[in-house]
């Protein structure tokens, strides 16, 4: 464990200025725009925080970090699990900060006096359940698949390949929907049960759920990748 916080760190130094920083900057504009316009608007940044550890691939690959990781005692199952626990502890920051701004903004209202109709629109699907802290649950959970499924195809094709690596990931994504949604709808059907479920019994635990399906296919992506990358070794 020592390990995988000490790559963390040197992670953490390699993406600090040149893109830390502009994560920040674009966390105070989204919401400097939520408290104007809605705190819906601001959310959407939770969604492109996974970018911030994304970075440290290209930085480690212009640096030739790979030879330094062969130097140092540490197996490249500890360098990946480092960089998804990094990922997911980023997003997980960056999204109890937005949830944290979005109810300072409900709370301010400013944004009713900007524009009565968004302010309607907010506050109908709030009560449709669609609350800060609902958002801010689901798109952490979408954030953490979305990066699970970069940090893969990043460690295991490497940065070079990094464009035919996402359009693998996108036809992928497409297939799993179609199959889903045309093949055997009662998927999605059975899991709206579920949270419905888990919702009437308590909405903090709809919470956990939903956080917890993140973290779990983060999870499962980093036992993936870190089998893959720990068999290259042998």
């Amino acid at each position: 464990m020592k390990d995988i916080i000490n790559l963390m760190k040197l992670d953490l130094i390699c993406i600090k200025k040149k893109t830390l920083i502009p994560m920040i900057a674009a966390v105070a504009f989204f919401a400097l725009f939520g408290f104007y316009m809605g705190p819906q608007f601001m959310m959407p940044i939770i969604i492109f925080s996974g970018l911030c550890v994304q970075s440290v691939f290209t930085i480690a690959a212009k640096n030739d970090f790979n030879k330094l990781y062969g130097v140092l005692p540490v197996s490249r199952s500890s360098v990946v699990f480092a960089r998804f626990l990094l990922g997911v502890v980023s997003v997980g920051i960056v999204t109890a900060v937005v949830i944290l701004l979005g109810l300072a903004a409900e709370r301010a209202a400013l944004f009713e006096k900007t524009d009565e109709q968004l302010a309607q629109y907010y506050y109908a699907s709030k009560d449709d359940g669609f609350t800060i802290p609902m958002m801010g649950a689901v798109l952490f959970a979408a954030t953490c698949i979305l990066t699970s499924v970069q940090y893969a195809i990043l460690f295991i094709l490497g940065v070079e390949r990094e464009t035919v690596g996402m359009l693998c990931a996108v036809i992928i994504t497409a297939i799993m929907i179609f199959i889903m949604v045309a093949v055997n709808i009662e998927i999605t059907t059975g899991a709206a049960e579920l949270l419905s479920k888990i919702y009437l019994k308590s909405e903090y635990l709809l919470y956990v759920a939903i956080y917890a399906f993140g973290i779990v296919v983060a999870a499962v992506f980093a036992l993936i990748t870190g089998a893959v990358m720990k068999r290259r070794e042998l």
